[in-house]
């Protein structure tokens, strides 16, 4: 079974076998969600400790950059 926050990035083939879909070997997506971007990311990174798959790995860098580029955003006129 699949949690909320992660969608598997694969298909079944005809014989019912699992199969990574695509070229990326990207298998999982994981998000988080919360009512700021730190809490979002806690959520999220939290969910990916419990998720064991051999030689894995992930950024650990998403949203880390928010506090200086939501600025940024906010005077391209991206947010209001």
């Amino acid at each position: 079974m699949i949690s909320r926050g992660i969608q598997l990035l694969t298909r079944v083939n005809s014989t019912k076998m699992w199969r990574i879909a695509g070229v990326s070997g990207v298998v999982l997506v994981v998000t988080g969600n919360g009512t700021t971007v730190e809490s979002a990311r806690k959520m999220a990174y939290g969910r990916i400790k419990n998720i064991l798959i051999p030689n894995m790995f992930y950024r650990t860098d998403i949203g880390s950059s928010w506090a200086t580029e939501s600025d940024q955003l906010h005077t391209w006129g991206y947010l209001r």
